[in-house]
């Protein structure tokens, strides 16, 4: 049985060599360590020469979340069973990869994914029961390599809602994805923090995921929610210029998203965690967007 683990890199060096550290400790040992970096300046390159049993490949220039990973998904073997993603600032316990594998064997082929739980700065844990889920995070999963060509994000996305995206996509071809509780990592960053980047993308990408996967009601409320959502939260955050940069590259980007639509019957505007408190603070005439 080969288990892999792929990371992708872009100027964190300390973090980065500290996941790795965290892989070579581990009891059961991965057959491939590959890491992907997303061109960085900081030095990444001269000290992955401290870690010879790592495959490193440098980009050319940074490809974003969504690309880089794709590169980094091609890299892996086609004999590999699993292959575990670890984002470059996470944290693993001594046993994860063995907590991975174990976990996969009591599974049936249709499980493609296995998502795990992830414990952020802000956010001690996901809080949720084992089951079948939606979507899994970024941070913190692992799948069945047999099924690699199904795994591709959408390039367009750069950053943010690409997971979502590709879930809604996996599940209506059969496949299904599992949230594991006992595959945690620690996240060192917080990953629900505010920033100009983060309004941007988050933005624009949560219009297009519902363009691109919902129906055409899912897409015009899922829209309009999410639209709120952010704008509350970059009045708060100081971010508006992103914010408003996003609504014109979203809407300039719908002919492709309309083009390449895939609408999924697990996509909907009911699923928003936010959308109760949109409606709370924007008023009864909103409030018809969470009645069953």
């Amino acid at each position: 049985m080969k288990i892999a683990t792929i990371t992708l890199s872009w100027n964190a060096r300390k973090d980065l060599k500290e996941m790795l550290e965290c892989v070579k400790r581990q009891g059961v040992k991965p057959s491939e360590v590959i890491v992907v970096d997303n061109a960085s300046a900081d030095g990444t390159a001269e000290m992955m020469k401290e870690f010879p049993f790592v495959r490193f490949f440098q980009l050319d220039r940074n490809y974003g979340y969504a690309g880089g990973y794709n590169i980094a998904f091609s890299k892996v073997s086609g004999d590999v069973d699993y292959v575990i993603v670890l984002d470059q600032d996470v944290m693993i316990g001594r046993g994860y990869i063995r907590t991975v594998l174990q976990r996969f064997k009591k599974e049936p082929d249709s499980t493609i994914i296995i998502a795990g739980d992830v414990r952020e700065p802000l956010i001690k844990s996901l809080a949720l029961k084992e089951g079948y889920v939606k979507e899994f995070h970024g941070s913190c999963y692992a799948y069945r390599n047999r099924y690699r060509r199904h795994m591709k994000f959408c390039e367009e996305f750069f950053g943010y809602n690409n997971e979502a995206d590709l879930s809604a996509r996996l599940l209506d071809k059969g496949f299904r994805i599992l949230f594991y509780p006992r595959m945690k990592v620690a996240h060192k960053k917080d990953t629900t923090g505010i920033t100009p980047f983060t309004t941007f993308y988050m933005t624009r990408n949560a219009i297009w995921h519902y363009w691109r996967n919902g129906s055409i009601k899912d897409a015009i409320l899922g829209s309009l929610t999410m639209m709120l959502v952010f704008y509350s939260k970059a009045s708060r955050n100081n971010t508006l210029p992103s914010y408003f940069r996003a609504i014109f590259s979203a809407f300039i980007g719908l002919p492709f998203c309309i083009r390449t639509r895939y609408p999924s019957k697990y996509v909907s505007y009911k699923d928003i965690h936010d959308v109760n408190f949109i409606a709370k603070r924007f008023g009864a005439a909103l409030r018809f967007l969470v009645k069953k």
